[in-house]
């Protein structure tokens, strides 16, 4: 069962820091906003987004999805798309881009970028309190999950497991899920907080997981077909890929 007050409580602390942050620029650099910071070369910024489409084009050749998988336009999920560089990459093969945030500035940067390209395509779905809003929010079965750079920032492990039972509920059958980690293997720099108290000192590295964790997290669920296919030692980052339904019987 959700904690609803639990979730109220960690929403308010990371609404804090990711939507009313202090320093505007801290804020928007990590949230990768186009030409901020490090984000100022506009083709690293586009890397970004580059590289998700990149790792989910070799997923779906894995689990052996048709070729023609992009000629139907699909209904595309981000949690946390923060300035809008994965929904850019997708802005030709997404028929609707829902994008999770607790942040009313990102939605508005995401949307104002995507409106410059020529696309309205997002559905922004702003998370005030707590997980019930993006429940009711999401009206179409999503074809396709990720969150890049994300799951480090919940403010406990348990967000990100009703994170995850959500999006169970809301994704296709034969649809497909990608999810960036922080591993946690004892290295003090990328150890979890414990408290939501610790959250706006260590925003940056509130979150991990053991790895066999969160691998037992996505099984517990139901998800199937779960691999690590790459793990970063630099920043801790692991990238696991994921579908929900039976191997051979995607459409």
């Amino acid at each position: 069962m959700v904690d609803t007050e639990r979730l109220k409580r960690e929403t308010e602390a990371a609404r804090s820091v990711w939507n009313e942050h202090e320093d505007e620029l801290h804020r928007a650099d990590n949230s990768h906003y186009r030409g901020v910071g490090r984000w100022a070369d506009d083709a690293k910024w586009q890397s970004i987004g580059k590289r998700t489409r990149a790792d989910l084009e070799r997923m779906l050749q894995f689990y052996n999805y048709p070729g023609d998988f992009w000629a139907t336009p699909r209904t595309i999920l981000e949690w946390g798309p923060g300035g809008g560089a994965n929904a850019f990459a997708f802005r030709d093969v997404a028929k609707q881009f829902y994008g999770v945030d607790i942040s009313e500035k990102n939605l508005e940067e995401c949307g104002r970028m995507l409106r410059e390209e020529g696309s309205d395509m997002l559905r922004p779905v702003l998370i005030q309190e707590g997980l019930d809003e993006v429940a009711a929010a999401i009206e179409t079965p999503v074809d396709v999950f990720f969150s890049i750079a994300v799951f480090q920032h919940f403010p406990s492990k348990a967000y990100g497991e009703d994170v995850l039972r959500l999006m169970y509920d809301k994704m296709a059958a034969f649809s497909l899920g990608m999810v960036q980690i922080r591993y946690d293997n004892g290295n003090p720099r990328f150890k979890p907080i414990q408290s939501v108290e610790e959250y706006r000192k260590r925003h940056i590295t509130a979150t991990s997981y053991a790895l066999d964790e969160f691998h037992a997290i996505l099984q517990k669920i139901g998800f199937e077909d779960v691999f690590i296919t790459e793990i970063r030692p630099r920043s801790n980052y692991a990238f696991f890929h994921f579908r929900k339904g039976t191997p051979g019987a995607a459409g």
